[in-house]
């Protein structure tokens, strides 16, 4: 298990992060648009318009994200979310999700009784009430 500590900042309009060791934890910014963001350790987002590559957890509440390669990924009243290889998935509430690939239904304990749960959804569009994955109460990062 690695112990990440949390570093607190907005990005600026355009921003891109690379890498893991950034351990970048975005709160409460409400106007910055259209951030590509790489190698986020945790994420709760009030932005729109965000593409996320690498995340280990991610929350949000807006419109229009992209996000591929997310381990822990939870979000209410979300619209236009296009989600890719996420291992750990919880959504409420959830229109207009436009794709959730994975290469298929997969649960399996990584150490000490964390569980990461793949499920294999493709092109899932609509309402999707309550569409909510829970198998893993801790995610881990095995490296």
């Amino acid at each position: 298990m690695v112990k990440i500590p949390f570093v607190i900042r907005a990005p600026k309009e355009g921003e891109r992060v690379r890498g893991l060791d950034v351990n970048l934890l975005i709160k409460g910014v409400s106007e910055a648009k259209g951030i590509g963001i790489t190698g986020v350790v945790s994420v709760v987002s009030d932005l729109s318009g965000v593409d996320i590559t690498g995340g280990v957890s991610l929350t949000d509440r807006h419109k229009g994200l992209r996000i591929s390669g997310i381990s822990n990924y939870t979000y209410n009243h979300s619209s236009g979310v296009e989600v890719a290889g996420v291992a750990n998935y919880a959504g409420r509430t959830s229109k207009g999700i436009v794709q959730v690939s994975l290469l298929g239904n997969k649960v399996e304990e990584v150490e000490d009784g964390a569980f990461v749960l793949q499920v294999g959804l493709y092109n899932v569009a609509g309402d999707q009430t309550c569409l909510v994955f829970t198998m893993s109460q801790e995610i881990k990062l095995v490296q």
